[in-house]
């Protein structure tokens, strides 16, 4: 009979065998295979990005798929605005923003593909940047894909050398966060000294191996890099030089107009930092389209590019609202960064940059991950006026940032690579929305010079209320010195922001500024002499049972989170510490026999 089953099964093919496995209950089609589907092209203009999920190539990962919630709108313009990863499963996490979402609304920084330097949407690319927009160049050629998938963590440490400069900070609270702190105006005892920074530089990291090490090794502190791998051909020269008597040098006549031609000319190339690895340096010059970004510099009457430093962070690693006194070109090369961008109108209007003269100088205030019940008590103004755009830059793209315009950077992949450009000004105009912080940094310095640091804010709102006259004894040499400070105060705010704004203007200056800075030295802290430590009691909250055995209130405090250390006894307990057959009277438990 199984010889019979057999035989008819095979007659009857793999349809019987089918109907047997699925006891009797019916024919059961084999699935078809499924077929990959093709993703059907959108029609678009030429340089407008489709608003489809990005496939893992142009997203910069490799491996597999994953899944991403694009954002996209705002922006406008040929550039479409971009995309924004807001989430991802799996390994290829995607950090969420870490600033409100209030405070973009979905507005996005303009992308713009220009497909190598070429075509209409170059031209709109350019005539946003002259107006003083912060843009995005998709597709330029700038950066060369084999920069891309060469310049990994591993190729750095071994081809940088010692490039000048290298500066690894570490954020030991865990919070991922990089403020880079202006030493000069942090000594102690000053006006603003800040204690203990939030982020503190390793000065005992010396090389890129110690930082690759330190990055991928520590799971508690995170770090970030920073070294200068170009700079300007005449760099010393240009500081002025040291004569052979080591006392400082007159430049003459023929090399200050040599050192302005550099600056001007945007197609004079900088030159490797000393020290650095020739791998690298010969990566700088063959693998950057050295004429295409010249040639973009041109079209923005900018001048030459006076350093190149290269940035190494981590995933999620933060670098807060920042501005910077020179034009920036931001070219990623490996890894996906985060940009908000603020423009510098809300400078003192919202944002409430740090005094000159304070080490986090050119930080923003506010803290854009606190609660928003706590940025509207401290800080106002940025709730009602300050609005941003944000994007994320990829591989091979490049970010142009205007002078004074406030940045905030999260990485959003484990090895992120990028290289900041710092351009000189060349022929190029100020932007009318950047004279009013220009001419506040310039207030701050002249009248420091006069009453001192502390007396700032003093006498900024002296003169916004035209009080001085009560302040200034003008028979003494000192009462004079104020008379003309107050004029020089007065004729700046009026020469650039026009007649009738000195008020306004010096009250937006002092708005909670100017002013010592005592939240950042919240810190736990202990005196080095404990002069300052004042005792303090703990109330005792243990039961009569706890008291009268310890493992009880021991294991209370494990249950609560406390970190309890084990009890050892050194009385030999049998079957305790220990064994239950040797003889208490000549065991050692601290021997162990």
């Amino acid at each position: 009979a199984k010889e019979l089953r057999i035989a008819t099964m095979s007659a009857m093919g793999e349809n019987s065998q089918v109907r047997t496995a699925t006891r009797g209950e019916g024919l059961v089609k084999p699935r078809k295979p499924k077929t990959n589907i093709r993703r059907r092209e959108e029609t678009r203009p030429r340089g407008e990005e489709p608003n489809l999920l990005l496939e893992p190539s142009k997203a910069g990962h490799a491996g597999n798929r994953e899944k991403l919630m694009i954002t996209s709108g705002g922006g406008g313009g040929n550039g479409g605005g971009g995309k924004l990863l807001g989430k991802s499963e799996g390994d290829d996490f995607v950090p969420p923003p870490r600033h409100p979402e209030w405070v973009t609304s979905g507005h996005l920084v303009r992308r713009f593909m220009v497909d190598g330097g070429e075509g209409k949407n170059l031209e709109e690319a350019q005539g946003a940047a002259r107006s003083g927009e912060a843009i995005v160049l998709a597709g330029s050629g700038i950066a060369k894909r084999e920069l891309s998938r060469r310049w990994t963590f591993d190729y750095l440490m071994c081809s940088a050398g010692a490039p000048p400069g290298l500066e690894v900070l570490c954020s030991m609270d865990g919070k991922n966060r990089f403020t880079s702190v202006e030493r000069e105006n942090n000594a102690y005892g000053s006006y603003y000294f800040v204690r203990e920074p939030e982020t503190i530089a390793l000065d005992d990291q010396t090389s890129l191996a110690d930082f690759v090490e330190c990055a991928r090794g520590w799971r508690g502190k995170h770090v970030c890099a920073t070294a200068v791998v170009m700079q300007r051909k005449g760099e010393a020269q240009a500081r002025g030089g040291d004569d052979e008597d080591g006392g400082a040098r007159v430049l003459t006549e023929a090399e200050l107009a040599e050192i302005r031609a550099r600056l001007v000319d945007p197609a004079v190339l900088p030159a490797p930092a000393p020290g650095l690895g020739a791998t690298l340096a010969r990566d700088l010059a063959n693998l950057l389209a050295w004429d295409r970004l010249a040639s973009f510099l041109k079209s923005q009457s900018l001048g030459s590019v006076g350093s190149v430093r290269l940035r190494l962070g981590t995933k999620n690693g933060l670098h807060p609202l920042r501005y910077d006194l020179s034009d920036r070109i931001v070219v990623q090369v490996r890894g996906r960064s985060r940009y908000l961008v603020v423009g510098p109108e809300f400078a003192l209007r919202g944002l409430y940059p740090y005094p000159t003269h304070h080490p986090y100088d050119r930080y923003s205030m506010v803290d854009l991950e606190q609660d928003e019940a706590g940025i509207e008590e401290h800080w106002p103004l940025f709730r009602q006026n300050a609005r941003g755009r944000e994007v994320v830059l990829r591989e091979g793209e490049c970010l142009f940032l205007p002078r004074y315009q406030f940045a905030q950077r999260q990485d959003l992949d484990p090895e992120t690579v990028s290289l900041e450009m710092e351009v000189a000004k060349g022929m190029r105009t100020r932007h009318e929305n950047a004279v009013p912080l220009q001419v506040s940094r310039l207030l701050e310095r002249r009248v420091a010079e006069v009453e001192g640091v502390r007396g700032c804010q003093h006498w900024l709102s002296v003169i916004a209320h035209e009080e001085e006259a009560e302040w200034v004894d003008a028979g003494t040499v000192k009462g004079h010195r104020r008379v003309k400070m107050v004029e020089a105060v007065r004729e700046e705010v009026e020469q650039n922001l026009g007649t009738g704004k000195v008020r306004d203007f010096l009250m937006g200056c002092v708005d909670r500024r100017l002013v010592p800075t005592p939240w950042l030295n919240e810190k736990l802290f202990r005196e080095p002499l404990y002069l300052l430590d004042r005792p303090y009691h703990v109330e005792d909250d243990r039961t009569d049972l706890e008291k009268k055995f310890p493992e009880f209130f021991r294991t209370k405090l494990r249950r609560e989170g406390w970190e309890v250390p084990e009890a050892k006894s050194t009385v030999p307990i049998p079957g305790y510490n220990m064994p239950a057959d040797a003889d208490y009277r000549t065991y050692d438990p601290a021997k162990g026999g």
